[in-house]
């Protein structure tokens, strides 16, 4: 709490009466000391500043006026002179824009001389006023080395002063102008009433010589073409079947044909070629060539078998259509499905000796023409910006005919032997489950090679006619390597 003693201000708490003279800095009074005015708003508030100064100073240096004491020693107070104009009356007709700024100055030092001003107030155009705020903004002084303020700071107040932008916005804009006196940020008014919320500071961006640019991986085009290459092998074991006496029993009335399925082991090389237009639709093209090798017993009549030892040479010609679904592209699991048709010719070699008689021998033509139908999933385990992990599952079925010309000879015999056609259906599926490692080269990433590592089984159906359908069996280890571009 604060009294009021003869025009100076005392405190409650302080022990001495002496009048508390006010700061000689006039600053105190302006609450946005530390706000970058316009200027015209800093002349008016300058005149306001000197003005209250001078009030406080004269009133200050008033000494207490006492008439002698009269007649029983009491004192006798002067007769109160007539009501004049006073320093709260100057300032009211200023601050209400009745008296301009030069006849404000000009009364005061009137009243500082002990004249009466003579003022005759004039309508002068109304000095806009900011709002009251309830919380001031904190705006950054500016340093000595900043510009004066400019045109900017004048429109930039007066957008505020008609209330066209908020007490934020009018902070955010400010700052720009006090750190970057040379540019003018773009100050979108916000309606009024109501308050819209800002929008981030396009202005507090960073230039864009100090912007970090990502890799130049990132920054590549995209693309919609692939073309792909790799091999692959597979050592695989297990069962083959073979036709018997088929080509015998139309020489030899009386012998019983019949189909064995001797064990085998079987070495595959392949090579396969994609390519892609969109990364969605691929074409896939791929040849492989067997060797497979074993042992079989030779049924010669009901009782005799003959141990023969064989060998098979295959070649696969394989087509397909491969579509990678789109909406699983990115993830970490994808899919794919394709649609395609093989050609496969093979050769059976069979030999042995049969006493008395010399060599046995046992030739075996195929050529299969079967319809694919496969899928493929891929899920990652791990996925940098170079390197990727993945597993992977491609399971196919197909069906299709088989066309078989089967013969048997005893060359030492002397003359020729018929040979056999046969017919089949067969049908089966493959499966396959492989870890991916891949890993991308160069700059760009878009050259990319993999490897893949795992097992592989094939399982087949074959009807003979009038002997019921037999399986074969083909398993084993699998592995591919190759790569991969995009343009």
């Amino acid at each position: 709490m604060k009294n009021k003693n003869h025009g100076a201000l005392t405190s409650d708490h302080s022990q001495s009466s002496e009048p508390i003279s006010p700061p000689q800095d006039p600053s105190y009074l302006l609450p946005l000391r530390n706000k970058t005015l316009a200027p015209a708003s800093m002349a008016l508030f300058t005149t306001v500043i000197a003005g209250m100064t001078a009030i406080a100073q004269g009133q200050a240096q008033q000494p207490a006026t006492q008439t002698p004491a009269g007649a029983g020693g009491q004192p006798k107070a002067q007769a109160a002179p007539a009501r004049g104009l006073t320093y709260d009356d100057l300032e009211r007709l200023y601050l209400d824009g009745k008296i301009s700024a030069k006849q404000y100055e000009k009364s005061l030092n009137d009243l500082n001389a002990g004249r009466a001003p003579a003022v005759a107030p004039s309508q002068p155009a109304p000095v806009p006023q900011p709002p009251p705020l309830e919380n001031p903004p904190a705006v950054n002084a500016p340093s000595a080395s900043q510009a004066p303020p400019s045109k900017a700071h004048e429109e930039l107040e007066r957008l505020y002063l008609e209330r066209k932008i908020s007490t934020k916005q009018y902070e955010e804009r400010l700052n720009q102008l006090n750190a970057r006196p040379t540019e003018a940020p773009a100050v979108t008014p916000t309606p009024a009433p109501v308050p819209a919320p800002v929008a981030p500071d396009a202005a507090a961006v960073e230039p864009p010589g100090a912007l970090t640019l990502p890799p130049p991986a990132a920054l590549a085009k995209p693309t919609r073409n692939e073309i792909s290459f790799s091999g692959d092998f597979l050592y695989g074991q297990g069962n083959v079947t073979m036709p018997f006496n088929f080509s015998l029993a139309n020489l030899v009335p009386g012998v019983t044909r019949a189909v064995g399925s001797p064990s085998r082991n079987s070495d595959y090389i392949g090579a396969t070629v994609s390519y892609s237009f969109g990364q969605v639709w691929y074409l896939d093209l791929s040849f492989a060539h067997g060797s497979s090798s074993g042992n079989a017993d030779v049924p010669l009549g009901s009782t005799f078998l003959l141990p023969s030892k064989f060998t098979i040479d295959d070649n696969w010609y394989q087509a397909y259509i491969r579509y990678n679904v789109p909406a699983l592209r990115g993830r970490r699991l994808s899919a794919y499905v394709r649609v395609g048709f093989s050609y496969v010719t093979a050769e059976l070699r069979d030999e042995s000796t049969i006493p008395a008689l010399g060599l046995y021998e046992q030739t075996d033509k195929t050529d299969d023409i079967l319809g694919n139908l496969g899928f493929g999933l891929s899920y990652s385990l791990k996925s940098t910006s170079r390197l990727k992990v993945l597993l992977q599952f491609e399971g196919e079925g197909f069906y299709g005919r088989r066309s078989q010309e089967s013969l048997e000879a005893l060359p030492s015999a002397g003359f020729p032997f018929p040979a056999a056609k046969i017919d089949n259906d067969l049908y089966g599926g493959i499966g396959r489950l492989t870890a991916r490692f891949q890993y991308g080269l160069g700059r760009s990433g878009l050259f990319k090679i993999f490897a893949d590592g795992g097992v592989q089984s094939k399982f087949t159906m074959i009807n003979y006619s009038g002997l019921g359908s037999f399986d074969e069996l083909l398993w084993g280890p699998y592995a591919k390597v190759g790569f991969r571009y995009s343009f």
